[in-house]
């Protein structure tokens, strides 16, 4: 009656409880393979953006980065990117474009802002 081993349990069950148990074993497969592109997905968009934000941080024209960033669809900060550079043209077009100087990317460096910042701040007399 009482049999041991993973198919004597099986075999003692009924129907609905192997239906139940297929159906489990079904959605773990689904689940995992999910899990599984996910973290694809998720590790191919970060190798990507690490990708964007050499790009930037080497970009001199900023016409060049916006040819590159239109190639990496799997960055989500390059999609973002691209976006606001379209709506900026878009600005642009409807102010009558920029100039060759607009598209010279001037990016300051690292902390020379917040260097600024500081001195402003300790400049202000206190109140």
């Amino acid at each position: 009656m009482f049999q041991l081993g993973m198919t004597g349990m099986l075999g003692s069950l009924g129907a609905v409880s192997k239906i139940v148990l297929l159906l489990l074993f079904v959605f773990s497969v689904v689940s995992w393979a999910i899990i599984f592109m996910k973290w694809r997905a998720f590790s191919t968009a970060d190798r990507m953006d690490h990708q964007f934000m050499g790009l930037l941080a080497k970009a001199k024209d900023l016409d060049d980065l916006c040819r590159q960033v239109r190639r990496m669809e799997s960055s989500p900060a390059a999609v973002l990117f691209e976006g606001v550079m379209d709506r900026v043209a878009g600005l642009r077009g409807q102010d009558g474009g920029g100039s060759a100087a607009d598209r010279q990317l001037a990016l300051p460096e690292m902390g020379t802002e917040k260097k600024a910042k500081r001195s402003r701040t300790k400049k202000q007399p206190q109140s």
